[in-house]
């Protein structure tokens, strides 16, 4: 069963989930995308009263999986505090 803030009909994402849960509704969200090593990587980002970092999982191929990965995410999220 869904929770009732969550219309059955309604298609949402992972990042659709993450705002639920933060914000208590969906908001839009500044995508970052950078490479590293010809390696895509995207990070979600919310500016305001409750900074918010989206971050893919440490360990996926596209994901935060090197220093050099961890250190442009961290600059990107600094950018916003």
């Amino acid at each position: 069963m869904l929770a009732p803030f969550i219309s059955p009909r309604a298609v949402t994402t992972y990042k659709d989930d993450f705002c639920r849960v933060v914000y208590g509704e969906s908001v839009e969200l500044e995508r970052h995308d950078f490479s590293i090593n010809g390696h895509g990587k995207t990070l979600y980002l919310r500016r305001g009263d409750i900074p918010f970092a989206l971050v893919p999982h440490l360990s996926s191929r596209n994901g935060l999986n090197s220093h050099a990965a961890l250190s442009k995410a961290a600059e990107l999220i600094r950018g916003i505090l």
